[in-house]
């Protein structure tokens, strides 16, 4: 009974795994999935076709209030064109590389939705919302102070060398004489 209840565990398990993997494989992904406030990051967006026979012909990614959108280079056979917030790619062919797109922000840490439209060749439509996680403004980098650093590992050393040199006269104890 164990033994059956282990197998149809497992085989739900492979199941489950199978869809999620399946669905998963089935949006709007963006690479990569976060921004950083302050710094220019170009993202590119799989559009996996989700209507075959049918064609893609067009992509619409709408980004929210406070982060900017900029042209990057449209797959091949492909044109790109920005007003505000949002990009549109349109084609007549598969795209064989993602589509790209370079973003800034200024918004707090947090996580936002982008909208996204997959147009076919008969009209229809797909929706998908696609988050994007802000991520906190870089830090500067502190200043290394090298020198400081050589000087202190070189007293250090000295100490040490003093310390093994004084203990090297010193006789040991003999514990065996009691």
């Amino acid at each position: 009974m164990r033994f059956l209840l282990a197998v149809a565990s497992a085989v739900a398990l492979a199941v489950a795994t199978l869809v999620t993997v399946g669905s998963a494989a089935a949006h709007v992904i963006p690479q990569p999935a976060y921004l950083t406030p302050g710094e220019h990051t170009t993202v590119s967006f799989a559009a996996p076709n989700e209507r075959p026979p049918h064609r893609l012909v067009g992509l619409t990614i709408t980004a929210p209030a406070g982060i900017e959108l900029a042209n990057a280079p449209a797959p091949g056979g492909w044109k790109l064109s920005i007003a505000g917030h949002t990009a549109t790619w349109s084609g007549n062919t598969a795209p064989r590389d993602p589509f790209r797109i370079l973003t800034s922000t200024s918004l707090a840490p947090g996580i936002v939705q982008f909208h996204a439209v997959q147009r076919y060749d008969d009209g229809g439509l797909v929706r998908w919302n696609v988050a994007f996680t802000i991520l906190p403004a870089a830090t500067p980098t502190p200043k290394q102070h090298l020198l400081p650093a050589i000087v202190t590992a070189i007293l250090g050393l000295v100490v040490i060398g003093l310390l093994l040199f004084r203990m090297r006269g010193r006789k040991r104890p003999d514990l065996r004489a009691e």
